[in-house]
């Protein structure tokens, strides 16, 4: 059975595609990924070994090769599908919990036709897809991208930022304690962030450097994709600054791999909460802008299930900084009642993920 992968249009190979693809490598099934020229330049000169291809070239591939079914894991344009065989089954991963109103985020690329197959993380998250994505069949196995935080894998690498990576492993030789900050997108194009909206002030980062330097911490941002046009301003902010102990992981690189380094999670209602509760860690949600954003979310549900975590909604910069100086001073311990609230309602068993889901498209 030969494999078709589409990469999305705007990153790098990340998220559930990725990790698919290189499974369905070691596990010997004839897979090509297909990526826009752009980032197939640059993947496949340190990836010669990888059948990367560029999507320029798909229909002359599709012409000498037949494929039997066809992975993607977020919208692609029309012009794309127009390309693919109309028998050619579709499998569609997509790469979150779609708590905010994903349909109002991109509708131009909502596709433009039913798929034969759609991922889910579980039956409860099916009422929140419905109305966005058409499909034949779907599929409960969890998410691909969950085998990096528990397998090790270099292949599961590729797309980090190599100099992230670089300090990320320094910071834990030296026994630092590693922060992540992963906030969702808005729909407006705001993030909470050291960006325009101005969610982290110029007092509240310069005592959170003093308080990192002071506890031997770091304290990373992974800024969302979908916000990677103030990636450069964020950095010349925090250069002006001065600060040692705050960096900005790249908004397109993946942060998966990574994530088992980092001994904290901040972060509101991004999909990656889910995620990380699976790895037994402490978190802190920080959502001060819940009036603001609440017209955009879609599930009043799993946002309820945040609020009955005790101790863990913080909703201003003093008390995020509070409860960061509890945590460097190990006071701060994960809930297993997380996992009933957070990671059951959306994720299975990941250890079966692959195989649930190969079983499932009938492979």
């Amino acid at each position: 059975m030969k494999l078709l992968f589409i990469n999305r249009l705007n990153s790098f190979p990340i998220d559930n595609c990725k990790y698919l693809f290189l499974e369905s490598l070691n596990r010997g099934y004839d897979s090509v990924y297909f990526l826009n020229d752009y980032f197939y330049k640059a993947v496949i000169s340190a990836n010669k070994s990888l059948p990367f291809f560029p999507l320029s070239k798909i229909e002359s591939f599709l012409k000498e090769n037949k494929c039997e079914l066809c992975i993607i894991d977020n919208w692609l344009t029309r012009d794309i599908f127009e390309r693919l065989p109309k028998n050619l089954p579709i499998l569609q991963l997509w790469h979150g919990i779609p708590i905010k109103d994903i349909s109002l985020v991109h509708p131009s690329f909502r596709i433009p036709r039913s798929t034969k197959f759609f991922l889910f993380p579980s039956e409860k998250t099916k009422p929140l897809f419905k109305d966005v994505f058409l499909y034949e069949r779907a599929v409960y196995a969890g998410y691909p991208r969950n085998l990096a935080m528990f397998k090790s894998n270099n292949d599961f690498l590729l797309g980090c930022d190599e100099e992230a990576l670089d300090f990320i492993f320094t910071f834990r030789e030296e026994g630092r304690k590693l922060i992540l900050f992963a906030p969702t997108f808005r729909r407006d194009g705001a993030t909470i962030s050291i960006s325009r909206t101005q969610m982290f002030s110029e007092g509240f980062l310069l005592r959170l450097d003093k308080m990192a330097e002071k506890f031997g911490a770091s304290f990373v941002v992974k800024l969302h994709p979908l916000v990677s046009a103030w990636e450069n301003l964020i950095n010349e902010f925090l250069r002006t600054l001065k600060v040692k102990n705050i960096f900005i992981y790249p908004a397109h690189a993946d942060i998966y791999p990574l994530l088992k380094y980092f001994d904290l999670l901040v972060s509101d209602y991004s999909s990656i909460l889910w995620d990380w509760v699976l790895l037994k860690k402490p978190f802190l949600i920080y959502f001060p802008d819940y009036e603001l954003v609440k017209h955009e979310l879609l599930s009043y549900t799993l946002i309820d299930s945040l609020y009955r975590i005790p101790d863990k909604i913080l909703t201003n910069e003093s008390e995020l900084l509070l409860s960061l100086k509890k945590f460097l001073k190990e006071k701060l311990k994960f809930n297993n009642a997380c996992l009933s609230s957070l990671g059951r309602i959306c994720f299975k068993n990941q250890e079966n993920c692959i195989e649930d889901i190969f079983k499932e498209v009938c492979f």
